[in-house]
């Protein structure tokens, strides 16, 4: 279950109770035991946010950039749904989990050690350079370029993620899945500004968004839909 814990602390899975998956999790992959049932024949057990553990687990994932641990994680996390091990909850927000983070280890193949991901670079890798460049005006390029894309991990939450907490969340390096039935949007990125800049033009804003300030950092929440 190694593979899949690699997923779990990043993709914000949910291990179903009472499976042999959840006991081996937190015996020996640092999952959290949140609560055993009376009957002590099941528990229900998480990931907490660890910013630390999600990015070890990135590099285990694309280890010497083949990302042949990705391709061992999926096909494991298959068979655990298949088993009833893993409950997908909406299986497209979980493919849209995996596919941002996939995407966010890609572009970041290609950084440097410190250097942080433009949320141009991270668009450009989903989608393509030339698809972003034909759709996007220079001056939204330039608005994207100057945003850090610095998420490696989701974490679920129950509830509506105020400005402070997002703030909290961005430093933690942790990116939003929304409440089930949150109006418009399933997921929230953090975007970082350490200046002022005008928001992109509403011919080219394609996503929910909107800003909150701190006495040094600008957050910013972009919302994607199914």
């Amino acid at each position: 279950y190694a593979a899949i814990a690699c997923l779990a602390c990043r993709a914000a899975l949910s291990v179903s109770p009472g499976r042999r998956i959840a006991n081996e999790l937190v015996g020996g992959h640092m999952a959290v035991c949140v609560h055993v049932y009376d009957d002590r024949e099941a528990m229900v057990i998480g990931y907490p946010s660890e910013p630390v553990l999600a990015n070890a687990s990135a590099g285990i994932l694309t280890s010497s950039g083949t990302f042949e641990g990705w391709k061992i994680a999926l096909q494991q996390l298959v068979k655990c749904v298949q088993d009833g091990e893993i409950d997908t909850g909406k299986i497209d927000e979980l493919v849209h989990r995996l596919l941002l983070l996939l995407t966010n280890d890609q572009a970041r193949l290609d950084l440097s050690n410190g250097q942080n991901l433009s949320a141009y670079k991270f668009l450009s890798t989903l989608v393509g350079k030339k698809k972003l460049d034909d759709n996007v005006s220079k001056a939204d390029q330039g608005w994207l370029k100057e945003r850090t894309c610095d998420f490696n991990h989701f974490v679920a939450v129950s509830y509506l993620v105020s400005y402070k907490q997002l703030e909290k969340l961005a430093r933690r390096k942790a990116a939003v899945a929304c409440k089930p039935g949150h109006n418009g949007i399933d997921l929230e990125i953090p975007l970082t500004v350490g200046g002022d800049s005008a928001a992109p033009s509403e011919s080219n804003s394609s996503c929910h968004e909107s800003v909150g300030r701190s006495s040094n950092v600008a957050v910013e929440r972009t919302g994607m839909d199914s």
